[in-house]
């Protein structure tokens, strides 16, 4: 494609063309990347699938009771516009002074999914449930942190 361009400039007269500018070339390479103690690392990720299922009635889907004996392990099957837990064990004491985290929601079994689709969806995790700004946004709020 630039060679077209370039072959038609040089059609143009000298005034109408463009002023090519030799610039250095910037070779950036990313830092590199330590894991710290100081980072916090997610251990487990405990779905709540009994609570869960309670309290949006999907307790008896074939879904959320399966034993993981055939292969398929229980998944968690929530209603939209409801909220549901999830419990995180992390590798250190949570500290709402210097942590953050974000959580990254996808549709089960979607290749590529989304966020113009609405399959993907990245929530920020806030400290307190009062922070959350739209209820009919999504979003994600900490309960309670435990000790350990």
């Amino acid at each position: 494609m630039s060679y077209i361009y370039d072959y038609m400039e040089r059609l143009l007269p000298t005034s109408w063309r463009r002023k090519r500018i030799r610039r250095p070339m910037m070779i950036w390479s990313p830092p590199e990347y330590s894991p710290s103690s100081d980072v916090l690392t997610i251990k487990s990720v405990d779905l709540c699938i009994e609570e869960n299922g309670k309290s949006h009635h999907t307790k008896r889907y074939e879904l959320m009771t399966r034993d993981g004996q055939y292969g398929a392990p229980a998944a968690l099957v929530v209603r939209r516009g409801q909220a549901f837990r999830l419990r995180l064990t992390c590798d250190r004491p949570f500290d709402r002074s210097r942590d953050a985290m974000s959580l990254i929601f996808t549709v089960d079994q979607d290749e590529r999914p989304t966020h113009g689709h609405g399959s993907l969806v990245g929530v920020a995790l806030q400290q307190f449930r009062h922070m959350i700004e739209d209820p009919l946004e999504w979003g994600a709020a900490i309960d309670f942190v435990s000790g350990d």
